[in-house]
């Protein structure tokens, strides 16, 4: 049973299967933990897309963007095109987690630097956002001290990572995949939960819709499978990583 809260007040509705397609927020200045004062001009990059994109409100004029996710590389060269100045990207890892055609075309082609193994470590400003301290990490990710410098701005850019949107899998019952955030499924995208499956962001992170596109397409059939009663869970084969894989889907 789906209980959905509408204009028209909560409705019920008795299903046979659900999909699950909730997709994916993106992580917060809270999420990692980010000390310092707590003023204005700190926003998401999906945040900051919308305002501008959408709305037609320019978020800043002096911007550092942290985390070389794609929508915070998109967001800095169209904060560019818009007129603003972009500081820097900083990046924690030692390399960018977004599309190498998105670095070449919003950072190198405007000529942003891209700050590899840094990070903010501090947030000034009372009112609004007047700067950020950015230092460099050593081999296991501590802050090298005499790196620490700061930088003037009064706009902070995260692109540092989405996560899929999966409390209403928990409350289901829905056992989630520890790397990915997201329902562990079978090869058709059924979960743990017979008649529940998993479909786009909600199940992983991609990069492209396309991707998302092509797996709705099997797990489509999957659920014909189980309208027709074709789909069980005898035989499953459980799934383990093997050297160099970070996460495996189906599990």
């Amino acid at each position: 049973e789906l209980v959905v809260v509408s204009n028209n007040g909560l409705q019920h509705y008795q299903a046979k299967v659900i999909i699950l397609t909730m997709g994916c927020r993106e992580r917060t200045r809270g999420a990692i933990n980010i000390p310092g004062a707590r003023p204005s001009g700190i926003y998401t990059a999906g945040v900051a897309q919308e305002l501008i994109n959408l709305k037609n409100y320019m978020v800043g004029e002096k911007i550092v963007v942290l985390g070389s996710g794609d929508i915070g590389l998109i967001m800095a060269r169209r904060l560019t095109l818009e007129g603003a100045e972009v500081i820097m990207v900083a990046e924690k890892l030692p390399y960018s987690s977004g599309l190498p055609r998105n670095i070449n075309q919003c950072l190198y082609d405007f000529d942003i630097p891209l700050l590899l193994n840094h990070t903010v470590v501090d947030i000034e400003g009372n009112g609004r956002l007047s700067g950020v301290t950015i230092a460099q990490l050593g081999k296991r990710g501590g802050i090298i001290q005499k790196s620490k410098r700061k930088i003037a701005c009064d706009t902070l850019l995260l692109s540092v990572g989405l996560i899929p949107e999966n409390e209403l899998s928990r409350e289901a019952g829905v056992v989630l995949d520890k790397i990915t955030g997201g329902p562990q499924v079978d090869e058709r995208g059924q979960t743990n939960v017979p008649g529940i499956f998993a479909c786009g962001n909600v199940l992983q992170v991609h990069d492209i819709v396309d991707n998302v596109s092509l797996e709705a397409e099997y797990i489509v059939e999957g659920v014909v499978e189980c309208f027709e009663g074709k789909l069980t869970k005898e035989g499953e084969i459980k799934v383990e990583l093997g050297k160099g894989l970070r996460y495996v889907v189906p599990q």
